[in-house]
């Protein structure tokens, strides 16, 4: 059986007190899967349009080139870019963008936050609270892996 595979989207912001993306390489090595990252709109497009990967994490905010700073714009290109090419079931985003978790809500992805939201940080930025987003660490971002994978491969192929 072939190795699952995995591409992350995420910026390395030296702002963040967490790198992310070592966070969840090191959980993912744990489950021996196939690992790829990126942290910028267009290699991530470079990326799917090279190899159809079993499950996509994407970041909120992250640039368009190498050189660019991260946003929320770069995120929703990707996403409408993936649409017409990778099932939405394939996708989870973790994000601490409520703007995020908003677009999200409204078009059916699964998304989480890295650290914890109450309604207050989703009033503020102009956000409904209602689409509050769960917590998860990397190591429940595993499992909400893991739970996607086993409905996509348990569905009937068309």
């Amino acid at each position: 059986m072939a190795k699952i595979s995995i591409l992350q989207v995420e910026d390395n912001d030296i702002k963040k007190r967490v790198n992310y993306a070592e966070v969840l390489r090191e959980q993912i090595e744990r489950q021996d899967w196939e690992y790829q990252i990126t942290d910028n709109l267009k290699s991530a497009m470079n990326k799917i349009d090279e190899q159809d990967y079993d499950c996509y994490v994407l970041d909120g905010q992250f640039p368009s080139d190498s050189k660019g700073d991260p946003n929320k714009t770069n995120f929703i290109n990707l996403y409408e870019y993936m649409s017409n090419k990778v099932s939405k079931e394939k996708i989870v985003v973790w994000s601490n963008s409520t703007t995020v978790h908003n677009f999200c809500h409204k078009n059916g992805i699964t998304y989480f936050s890295k650290k914890h939201m109450v309604p207050q940080d989703y009033i503020k930025k102009g956000n409904n609270p209602v689409v509050i987003a769960q917590r998860r660490d990397a190591e429940g971002i595993i499992k909400e892996i893991l739970q996607k994978l086993s409905s996509i491969f348990a569905s009937p192929k068309s």
